[in-house]
């Protein structure tokens, strides 16, 4: 038995009796349940108060060891949030494969890319390719759901090489064989139509060829 000792605790101050607490061991604080170790200690006059040592607890081990792993992590996020900010965005060219067999400043080129547009199903890209005067005002509800009707509700499939027709140097006419599959249905339907391209100037004034839309309705068979 070591007898009783008087301890300060190191974190509330409290002090408090401990009965068998030698030096090096570790004791549970009286008033706010901290842990602490008791000093070393030569010699003490009796009822001298003894001051706890703070001793690092696991809790306070893993918190460390945490702040130290987000700190590595925001520094890697970091990094890698500036390299990729550095580092220019590749644009994919949806044209690629066919703008050195058909240039997009020709009317066989808008052409291509309205029906490529069309096949992928994708109407917004399919308008880019219509001369300037068909473009819809903004929310024409009814002009939406004519073209729906048009090229959405049968899905392009494939096409035959457009044929070229008699034209003149600001109309081109084409003649074009197409299939398609009803979206519906699933059934497959065979048509034709008649496209014109066009040149007319945008309303930035530049000179663009695209597919007049109402001559481009399908007939289907």
């Amino acid at each position: 038995m070591t007898g009783q000792i008087i301890l300060s605790c190191p974190f509330c101050h409290h002090r408090a009796e401990y009965q068998d607490a030698p030096p090096g061991s570790t004791v549970r604080c009286h008033e706010c349940s901290s842990i602490f170790r008791v000093p070393a200690m030569k010699q003490r006059a009796p009822g001298t108060v003894v001051k706890g040592e703070q001793i690092r607890s696991r809790r306070k081990a893993k918190v460390l060891v945490w702040l130290v792993v987000l700190a590595v992590l925001a520094g890697g996020g970091w990094c890698a949030w500036q390299k990729w900010f550095s580092e220019k965005p590749s644009v994919h060219d949806r044209w690629a494969d066919v703008k050195e067999i058909w240039p997009e400043d020709t009317p066989q080129g808008a052409l291509q890319r309205f029906l490529l547009s069309w096949k992928e199903g994708n109407l917004e890209w399919l308008m880019e390719y219509t001369r300037p005067s068909d473009q819809p005002d903004p929310g024409d509800a009814e002009f939406a759901d004519r073209l729906q009707s048009m090229f959405a509700n049968i899905r392009l499939v494939s096409y035959e090489p457009p044929q070229e027709k008699p034209h003149n140097a600001f109309v081109m006419m084409y003649r074009v064989h197409v299939v398609g599959v009803d979206t519906r249905t699933g059934v497959e339907q065979k048509g034709s139509m008649s496209p014109r391209v066009v040149l007319e100037k945008t309303p930035k004034g530049k000179q663009k060829w695209g597919v007049d839309l109402l001559s481009a309705t399908p007939r289907w068979d």
